[in-house]
């Protein structure tokens, strides 16, 4: 909703007026909140992936997870994510413009927030595909443990469960 609100009706606005006319304090805040929303989305993906494998893997210890563990994983997800946009805020090369290229607001800032930045998603990426193959793995094995056929219809629902 906050990426919809701050970054997809801002650009079509843009496209309208083939400016950006919502002013100066709007481009800051659409910076900030647009880059907080992506990272907490890549970080909350490969929170629930990671899940995912440890609930498959260890049934009996997920059973003690509760909601206020999982509202507490989500706010420090949310706080790590709105790091990098007020570093990159407070760094003092900062420069917000807007630019044609994809009629938004862009900041030019450090190598170091945009390398870090980086870095946080490509770790985001490996977490997800290391747990993802780690429940195939466990998936293979309950499967193998049935002797005769390959329970193909276990096998879909595994995939499926990994691809969501």
């Amino acid at each position: 909703m906050l990426f919809t609100v701050f970054t997809i009706l801002p650009t079509t606005s843009s496209l309208a007026t083939n400016d950006w006319i919502l002013g100066d304090t709007f481009c800051f805040v659409s910076y900030v909140v647009s880059q907080c929303s992506s990272l907490f989305a890549c970080l909350l993906m490969s929170a629930l992936a990671l899940t995912k494998m440890v609930l498959v893997k260890y049934p009996l210890r997920a059973i003690h997870f509760s909601n206020r563990a999982a509202h507490l994983a989500a706010c420090c997800l949310w706080a790590y994510s709105c790091l990098f946009p007020v570093a990159a805020v407070a760094d003092s090369s900062f420069v917000l413009l807007f630019t044609y290229d994809i009629y938004n607001c862009i900041c030019s800032s450090s190598i170091l927030v945009v390398s870090t930045f980086g870095l946080s998603v490509f770790a985001c990426t490996v977490v997800t595909v290391v747990s993802s193959v780690v429940l195939m793995v466990v998936a293979r094995r309950v499967a193998e443990r049935i002797p005769g056929v390959l329970q193909w219809q276990g096998v879909l629902t595994v995939l499926l469960t990994v691809a969501a």
